[in-house]
């Protein structure tokens, strides 16, 4: 399931703001090379047409005045990424960055990879990449944005349910970045993620921390969809009793114009 790939704070809409991350855009919107696409600081969902199909993917909704929650479709998701605004802006995640950048090119897949922002950016530094989400408007601007690079990227993006999707071939890095799921389908996406590594492959898992919701800035408010990175290593335990964790840490990440720092959770993992 497709989950938002943001690591910013949150505007009034609910939402996280890229504005707000530090350094944004990382990239300029020149980068992006299309009249069909530009970086706006932040967004405004759009009203969902009809009856929305259960997800576990959840948003907040005023009702008189109080904070609710409800869930989620594909084609909620697309209707948010539908128009010519880059939601989530065009430059890498700074943990995706930090994590990638001393690895060499290999294979990775980009699980929930929205807009595409990191697998273009894994792209253009010679990565083969695949990369998957269930909302198609979303997977339409990734493409314009891989074509837009100079030179062009390709990609290979597949529309798919990562709580479900299975890999067609091993990669030697599966990312899962910034997806809000409940404990169930978190696992879901993590065993997805786990069995599309190639043996000795690597996992990197980045989210809003748990701890977020009271002592950090932005993010999703419902606390359901938040975890640890002690949930993460749990997850993995289960999945296979022979996984290496390299990294599992709570990483605070500035937030311009916040004296809070936003709390995200980081896990490195390597696979037998």
């Amino acid at each position: 399931m497709r989950c938002r790939d943001a690591d910013t704070a949150n505007t009034d809409d609910g939402f996280a703001d890229p504005a707000e991350e530090p350094g944004f855009p990382r990239l300029p919107a020149e980068v992006v090379r299309s009249p069909l696409l530009r970086v706006v600081p932040g967004w405004k969902e759009p009203p969902t047409p009809g009856e929305p199909t259960p997800t576990y993917y959840s948003r907040r909704q005023s009702t008189m005045g109080r904070t609710t929650m409800t869930s989620m479709s594909a084609a909620d998701w697309d209707s948010r990424y539908r128009g010519s605004e880059l939601v989530w802006g065009a430059g890498p995640n700074v943990w995706v960055e930090r994590e990638m950048a001393p690895l060499s090119p290999a294979r990775a897949v980009d699980l929930a990879c929205g807009e595409g922002r990191n697998s273009v950016w894994l792209a253009a530094r010679g990565w083969q990449v695949t990369g998957v989400d269930f909302a198609a408007s979303a997977l339409d601007k990734a493409r314009t944005l891989a074509a837009g690079q100079l030179p062009p990227v390709v990609i290979d993006w597949q529309c798919a349910d990562v709580t479900t999707y299975r890999a067609a071939g091993a990669f030697d890095v599966a990312m899962l970045v910034y997806a809000q799921l409940p404990a169930e389908p978190r696992r879901a996406a993590l065993r997805s993620a786990w069995d599309a590594l190639a043996p000795k492959g690597i996992l990197l898992v980045i989210a809003h921390h748990s701890d977020n919701l009271a002592l950090g800035v932005g993010g999703p408010q419902d606390p359901t969809v938040l975890f640890s990175e002690t949930d993460v290593v749990a997850d993995l335990r289960a999945i296979d009793g022979s996984t290496t964790v390299e990294l599992a840490e709570r990483v605070t990440r500035p937030v311009a114009g916040s004296e809070r720092p936003a709390l995200d959770v980081l896990v490195r993992a390597r696979k037998h």
